[in-house]
């Protein structure tokens, strides 16, 4: 497993620039529970990670000496913890428990709406 963290970083950009009236993963439908405040153009600042959980490496994936990627789905709160973590693109041998388990410890600075933090969803590559 790796962090991708271009990606992830990318994908926070387009979420900020592309999501003005709340923060959500792209390619979603599904609006976070927070919006932003009613002015037409509050900026949405996206959340960052702060504490970073190194997923364990699993000991199938090793025995047999596989790499992969899991794309999930991260429900932040806005106190920056993660609520719900669902895989969207699994990997399979132990990966997607491996990166579900290491994302519940993650803590993000909540995103912000004009400076207000609101509720988020993103997508997070492990």
């Amino acid at each position: 497993m790796r962090l991708d963290t271009v990606s992830a970083a990318c994908c926070l950009a387009l979420l900020a620039r592309s999501h003005l009236g709340h923060a959500e993963s792209p390619g979603t439908s599904t609006p976070s529970s927070a919006h932003a405040s009613s002015e037409p153009h509050a900026e949405v600042v996206p959340p960052v990670l702060l504490t970073f959980v190194a997923a364990p490496y699993p000991s199938e994936a090793a025995e047999l000496g596989l790499e992969a990627e899991v794309t999930l789905a991260l429900t932040i709160a806005i106190d920056g913890r993660v609520t719900k973590a669902q895989v969207v693109a699994a990997a399979g041998h132990g990966f997607d428990e491996a990166a579900l388990q290491a994302v519940s410890g993650f803590v993000f600075s909540p995103a912000r709406s004009s400076g207000r933090a609101i509720a988020s969803r993103i997508s997070y590559r492990y």
